[in-house]
């Protein structure tokens, strides 16, 4: 029996492919570096979190909590090496500070002050196409039967590498032809080849010269 929701299920393996790729580099990416004689009031943890999502953290004494490291949104006039000279400090719980150049220090992720995610976002698109791509080629693949139908490509010449028994051509057109030194008459002279060592042969096109006839 078929399987209903072939598209949602396929949608469903798509997300977890990318979510998989997403968390193992988001992992690899906070774990790069091992930071020497932090506070224990500060989460070390978080403070790659903070620089991962937002590229920039803030580093401060609080009355009461001691030293933290937390999220930092930038205000104000920027100083002669165009770092923001005031800044707030903030978490998901309320907690809001107002800094300023004195009493606090900005941590950047990186020189350019940029976060990672982007980054991680653009390789994770790559990976996941590859690995969706090889899933559904493997799902293709020949398996007991019959029949096996393949697409070959005339652009390099290496349909001749193959005798099937049955083929199909659809068109005969100048769109592959920088391959072949004398162009068309050498296209349709590699074509005729694999003809000639092909069982049967089924033409479906409007205009082509193959085995010297019209067809």
């Amino acid at each position: 029996m078929k399987r209903k929701y072939d598209r949602w299920d396929s949608a469903i393996k798509n997300n977890r492919t990318y979510d998989y790729y997403f968390y193992r580099l988001r992992d690899l990416a906070i774990s790069r570096y091992k930071w020497h004689n932090l506070p224990d009031s500060v989460d070390e943890r978080f403070l790659e979190l903070c620089l991962f999502d937002k590229g920039m953290c803030v580093f401060f004494k609080d009355e009461v909590l001691n030293y933290l490291c937390l999220n930092v949104a930038i205000s104000g006039q920027l100083n002669v090496y165009n770092l923001p000279t005031k800044r707030r400090a903030y978490a998901t719980t309320g907690y809001n500070k107002n800094l300023n150049y004195d009493d606090s220090v900005i941590i950047f992720n990186n020189f350019s002050h940029t976060p990672s995610i982007a980054d991680i976002h653009y390789f994770c698109d790559k990976l996941y196409l590859i690995d969706r791509t090889i899933d559904i080629n493997t799902n293709a693949q020949h398996r007991a039967g019959k029949y096996f139908i393949a697409e070959l490509d005339e652009s390099d010449g290496t349909i001749v590498k193959y005798s099937p028994d049955i083929l199909v051509i659809n068109n005969l057109e100048e769109d592959h032809i920088d391959h072949y030194k004398n162009g068309m008459p050498d296209l349709v002279k590699t074509f005729n080849q694999e003809i000639a060592q092909s069982k049967k042969v089924l033409i479906r096109a409007k205009r082509c010269r193959l085995h010297g006839k019209k067809c």
